[in-house]
């Protein structure tokens, strides 16, 4: 595998990873209504799917996969 395809695959891993870290960690602040948390947590996890959905782009174009 190429260096560049490696490093983007290990991104991606580690940025999927956090994607569901972060909705495991919303899904519990909902269950106990903590609002100002719930949004800031909310704005987090989709700047890190845009993250994903670029990530999962760029492997796209660079690599064909």
């Amino acid at each position: 595998m190429p260096k560049p395809l490696k490093t983007i695959e290990h991104s991606l891993a580690k940025s999927i990873e956090h994607l569901s870290d972060l909705e495991a960690e919303l899904k519990l602040l909902k269950s106990i209504d903590l609002e100002l948390l719930i949004k800031n947590l909310e704005e987090e996890i989709q700047l890190e799917r845009m993250r994903v959905a670029y990530l999962h782009g760029l492997r796209a174009k660079e690599f064909g996969c």
